[in-house]
């Protein structure tokens, strides 16, 4: 071979040779640093986390939420109750898609993965959003036992389109709303009849309502919470708000809802009740004026 054709050749063939060479050195360099490959891929972003209470996550199984479609097909689900939505972190046009890679787009999905992640004994889900066009991941960190809370919730209707024995057919006015006089937000006025009367029976006088056992962290029982209220009810006349937690009557605990008569048969000689609860982490009083 003439001098003229070696001189090509062997710039070829050095070509090859150091491409060989930058590869072996690029295996070595990640053999020694095993992160060095996971940092060349973008990183994936953490769900934001978000502490939810056991109580509140049940309150979906009920009547809460509504199909959400885009073009023609449901792609999940939205919560129709704003308080609701406030304590699980969600805006109003939030549209969860899936929990815990579950599809949600149903009633019976809703049920069903909870229903799950109690026989599981699980304390957290990963729930998939549609916020916008964006989709987003959240972690729901549960605070409370949701076996326990489930099991507090009334019973479900004996077939779907009927009521259960102790619902509605449909949210009405109370006439008990019409004793009830406000001077604001966290004084009023009512006759002593009344309070006997919701205190006999909460749950027949809470139309528009759902009245359960609180249960926070650590899964004790702790007051009686409000769900799904609406103005319809006596007990939205007398200042209470849905997902408030009524913790004690003029001193005295309560953690049960059955228990509301014997409370008040030890205050209601008392000329004002003094009615604590928690609104959303803050402790508030609303006090009511017994009257003849």
């Amino acid at each position: 071979m003439s001098e003229g054709r070696r001189l090509p050749a062997i710039a070829v063939g050095m070509a090859v040779l150091a491409v060989v060479l930058s590869a072996i050195a690029t295996v070595v360099v990640i053999a020694r640093d095993p992160g060095a490959e996971a940092a060349a891929e973008p990183a994936r972003p953490t769900p934001a986390a978000r502490q939810v209470e056991a109580t509140d996550l049940v309150a979906l199984e009920r009547d809460s939420i509504e199909p959400a479609s885009q073009n023609g097909a449901v792609i999940g689900v939205r919560v129709t109750d704003p308080d609701l939505r406030h304590v699980l972190g969600l805006d109003v046009d939030d549209v969860v898609t899936a929990i815990s890679g579950r599809p949600v787009r149903r009633q019976f999905d809703i049920h069903d993965v909870i229903a799950g992640a109690s026989l599981m004994n699980t304390n957290a889900l990963f729930v998939e959003l549609m916020r916008g066009d964006e989709p987003v991941l959240v972690r729901w960190d549960l605070a409370g036992d949701l076996r326990t809370a489930r099991r507090a919730l009334p019973p479900r209707s004996p077939r779907p389109g009927l009521p259960s024995p102790t619902s509605p057919v449909r949210p009405v006015r109370d006439p008990l709303i019409d004793t009830v006089t406000a001077v604001d937000d966290h004084h009023l006025s009512a006759p002593r009849a009344t309070i006997e009367q919701i205190a006999a029976s909460p749950k027949l006088y809470a139309q528009g309502a759902r009245v359960l056992r609180g249960y926070p962290s650590g899964g004790r029982p702790a007051g009686v919470r409000l769900y799904l209220l609406r103005p319809t009810s006596v007990f939205y006349a007398l200042g209470l708000r849905s997902m408030d937690t009524i913790t004690a009557v003029n001193g005295i605990s309560v953690d049960d809802p059955a228990k509301l008569a014997d409370v008040y048969e030890q205050v209601k000689s008392a000329a004002t009740l003094r009615i604590e609860i928690d609104r959303r982490g803050t402790a508030e009083v609303i006090e009511i004026t017994q009257t003849p």
